[in-house]
């Protein structure tokens, strides 16, 4: 396998949001990937009836898959308490941090996978109440077909040539949760770019979903938002509930 991975932390510089939002994108393309193996490499606990991103069971963010961070985020790993609930496995992410204009930072993965099969997204959820934060969900996938994410020289919040899909989930409850998103409920933010379609695919050399990045925002300027996050997965839904299609929240972000 061979991909590039250029890590490096960045920090939001302070009261100048057009200059959190390119440091929020150049973070994103600090992480070009140019694959040459397969996403079963990555990801070898894969079936056909869903793609496990990460059950995060061997407590590890730097491996199979790597999670990368930007921002002002904290991220950790947490071991379950005895009397946690079934459904999760031992470890889950925590991902918390100060923020900057609501903005606190994210973690993301790369995955370059065929998720052309699926058409939802599965994760448990943990908050601490109402003011625990707002997950911005994203995925990219490629449209120029090269496994590579290429930043826009003219618009620092958008990738030159693939598409750029988003959903906001406020969470506001506490405890865990079963989080299901349908992908048709997912916004193309970057309507000027890319083919403006959902097709995670490796037809035509493509690299498919190219990559998953969670960012969180906060809930109030005055809290610090805290949010866990256990087993991220793609499935496969026999009937999904059509809502009207949304614009996300944080514009000003995106």
């Amino acid at each position: 396998m061979s991909y590039i991975s250029n890590i490096r932390k960045h920090r939001p510089f302070k009261n100048q949001r057009s200059n959190i939002v390119a440091v929020i994108f150049l973070c994103f393309f600090s992480f070009l990937f140019r694959s040459t193996t397969t996403a079963a490499e990555i990801f070898p606990q894969n079936s056909n009836s869903e793609f496990i991103i990460d059950t995060f069971e061997d407590g590890n963010l730097d491996r199979e898959p790597l999670w990368w961070q930007f921002g002002d985020i904290d991220v950790t790993i947490s071991v379950h308490p005895s009397n946690a609930p079934s459904y999760l496995s031992k470890y889950s992410m925590k991902i918390k941090g100060n923020a900057n204009e609501w903005y606190v930072g994210g973690v993301g993965t790369f995955c370059g996978a065929d998720l052309s099969k699926f058409n939802a997204i599965k994760f448990y959820v943990k908050g601490k109440g109402e003011h625990s934060g707002t997950l911005l969900i994203e995925m990219y996938d490629d449209d120029n077909n090269n496994w590579e994410l290429e930043p826009h020289p003219k618009i620092p919040s958008q990738p030159l040539f693939d598409d750029r899909f988003v959903y906001t989930k406020k969470v506001d409850w506490n405890g865990w949760k079963s989080v299901t998103i349908p992908l048709s409920h997912f916004s193309d933010v970057n309507p000027n770019i890319g083919d403006n379609i959902w097709n995670p695919n490796h037809k035509n050399s493509s690299g498919g979903l190219l990559q998953i990045q969670i960012i969180l925002i906060a809930a109030d300027k005055y809290i610090v938002p805290e949010i866990s996050i256990d087993t991220i997965r793609i499935i496969r839904l026999n009937e999904i509930k059509e809502e009207p299609l949304r614009a996300p929240q944080f514009q000003d972000w995106i």
